[in-house]
């Protein structure tokens, strides 16, 4: 990936405080009982690890160690906005997605995608996709996905691939998405092994 679009990614984590002490407690999800590290981690998100209260609140939204509570998520990710994160945003705007608050998730996903947070790109071209609440959109869900994907970003670029597979647009959209099958299979592969938490994979 260039260097000049290493910017777009990982803001948070370069920016916290607690980075260190958030990196050890997030390993221990890992590692041992799931509840005693997430107690961890909620300790560091109560001292503004903006990390942390990220990751607390992307387990809420998901059901991932919580039993899934997306009023839970939103708040938390209300504190993550007012701390000036993009990905604050993003989330807000998947959790009301999640709700049915298509207005909100779209005002949301618009205000980080104009910070130029790329998962935000993959997330609205979804909404286009389906119609998520927005008179469907597909050649809008196309032109965000290929943002995203020029990019780097690895969700955007698996749902382009696989919308170009599929036939949705057309014939030679069939033969673009064979010739970036490999070539994203191996820099999936070599991203998730070497930082599972990048804003890449999200």
């Amino acid at each position: 990936m260039a260097p000049a679009m290493t910017a777009f990614y990982d803001v948070d984590a370069r920016n916290d405080p607690f980075r260190k002490d958030y990196e050890r407690a997030r390993d221990l999800l890992y590692t041992s009982d799931q509840h005693v590290a997430m107690d961890g981690l909620e300790q560091l998100a109560n001292s503004g690890s903006i990390m942390s209260i990220l990751l607390v609140a992307d387990a809420l939204r998901t059901g991932w160690v919580y039993g899934q509570d997306l009023p839970g998520a939103e708040a938390w990710y209300q504190v993550a906005v007012e701390s000036g994160s993009a990905r604050g945003l993003y989330g807000l705007g998947l959790t009301h997605l999640q709700m049915d608050r298509f207005s909100e998730a779209i005002q949301e996903l618009e205000a980080a995608f104009a910070r130029n947070y790329p998962p935000a790109y993959n997330a609205l071209a979804g909404m286009y996709f389906r119609g998520d609440g927005v008179t469907v959109d597909r050649e809008r869900a196309r032109d965000l996905w290929h943002k995203g994907a020029s990019l780097g970003h690895l969700p955007a670029k698996q749902n382009l691939i696989q919308q170009l597979y599929w036939g949705r647009y057309g014939f030679w959209g069939r033969v673009e998405a064979v010739l970036k099958l490999l070539p994203f299979a191996i820099e999936i592969a070599t991203v998730r092994a070497t930082n599972r938490d990048t804003d890449r994979l999200r």
